[in-house]
């Protein structure tokens, strides 16, 4: 088996901003296509991409063409071999790149072996476990870097749907949705829709976005059906020691009671990044004082075995671009089952239509997983691969 073609093209994402794909072709028949995600703003501990690098995607520098070359004149190419190699040279390629032609020749490969792309990450996995759907976590209200509006909330306010019925799941989340956008409509309080497909207020504060979802929740008797989770995000809060916070700096002690206050008052089950990735004494006690809760790295362990601790977290999202190819997301992935810790595959902000996550959260068992609001072209692609993935699963 060989790469006769690597392909690579512009497309665009769901920021509006531009994106990498790649169509891979094998034996000249077997052809699988990939594309890369991007964030708002990147985590400090991610690969970087080759558009911040001057744009090299598209004028593909000497390096990477000796890179591509090697790639094409290997015979017997394997997904660990390719995967090596893009690792080996991530920084100049750039996350996005390496993602991209990862994936494009995970479905190819695919093909040529005349498989299903999750029964081929199942075996690239070797992750034994029985099935399970994966809880799905909705956003309702978006914040932060992700509000142009007024940046004075959380990243996300989200709803979990805890039930492995992923068509239940799919409509307790556009029943609480569509509900909660009925009413801020009938109150001229939207603003604009986030990166995420949550809605963007205006003059709402935390503790009413938090109450028109409770009141949804109660008012179809949702209760054990849906927990309450936030991204706090707080690397973009973090400034010389403080976090700044709803226009007011909190040092580390008063930011840890400040958001175990919001814990308490509200019953939030995930919390997804409450402090900096150098804030280690917080992220100690917080996971020390509140067995129950799931505490979720992002920024702090970036899809990196390298950086997991099971002292600070219980659970960890998945993004495959923050790892950079795929042999490399499931090397991270055993890492976190070893060490203990639930998973999340997660989203973008800046998200295209392919739903590979959606294949790679079913093939591994994640415990959860993180696609946004059920609005917009690039979210429901995600949710529609899901429920067909899993009615497959179900029915096989």
């Amino acid at each position: 088996m060989r790469i006769n073609k690597i392909a690579l093209r512009k497309i665009l994402n769901s920021g509006g901003k531009i994106a990498l794909e790649s169509e891979v072709t094998i034996n000249n028949i077997f052809v699988g296509i990939g594309s890369s995600p991007s964030a708002v703003i990147p985590g400090n501990r991610e690969k970087p991409t080759t558009l911040i690098q001057n744009n090299l995607i598209y004028k593909l520098d000497e390096n990477t063409k000796n890179i591509l070359n090697i790639i094409l004149a290997k015979n017997d190419i394997t997904q660990k071999w390719l995967d090596g190699i893009l690792q080996e040279n991530i920084i100049n390629l750039g996350s996005d790149f390496t993602l991209a032609v990862s994936l494009a020749f995970a479905r190819a490969n695919a093909n040529f072996k005349n498989t299903e792309l999750i029964n081929y990450i199942e075996n690239e996995a070797n992750i034994k476990s029985f099935f399970k759907a994966p809880f799905p976590l909705a956003t309702i209200f978006s914040g932060g870097i992700h509000d142009n509006v007024n940046n004075d909330s959380f990243q996300n306010i989200m709803i979990v749907a805890n039930t492995n019925d992923f068509f239940e799941a799919s409509e307790i989340i556009l029943t609480v949705y569509n509900e909660v956008e009925k009413y801020l409509n009938e109150n001229r309080k939207i603003a604009s829709l986030g990166n995420s497909s949550g809605f963007i207020v205006k003059e709402l504060g935390l503790q009413q976005q938090f109450e028109i979802i409770i009141n949804v929740v109660e008012k179809y008797g949702l209760q054990k059906k849906i927990s309450l989770a936030i991204d706090v995000a707080a690397e973009h809060l973090f400034q010389e020691n403080t976090y700044i916070f709803h226009n007011k700096k909190y040092f580390p002690t008063e930011f840890y009671d400040l958001l175990n206050n919001y814990n308490k008052k509200y019953n939030i089950n995930f919390i997804e990044d409450p402090f900096d990735t150098n804030d280690i004494t917080n992220w100690k006690k917080l996971k020390a004082n509140n067995e129950s809760l799931i505490i979720v790295a992002d920024d702090l362990f970036a899809t990196q075995s390298e950086f997991i601790d099971n002292r600070l977290a219980n659970a960890m999202l998945i993004k495959m671009n923050q790892a950079g190819t795929l042999t490399k997301t499931l090397e991270t992935v055993r890492s976190a089952k070893n060490n203990g810790l639930k998973t999340c595959v997660s989203h973008r902000s800046y998200e295209t239509e392919d739903t590979f996550m959606c294949d790679l959260a079913v093939a591994i068992n994640s415990d959860y997983i993180k696609i946004g609001g059920p609005k917009r072209g690039d979210r429901i692609s995600k949710y529609n691969r899901l429920l067909r993935l899993i009615d497959r699963k179900m029915n096989s």
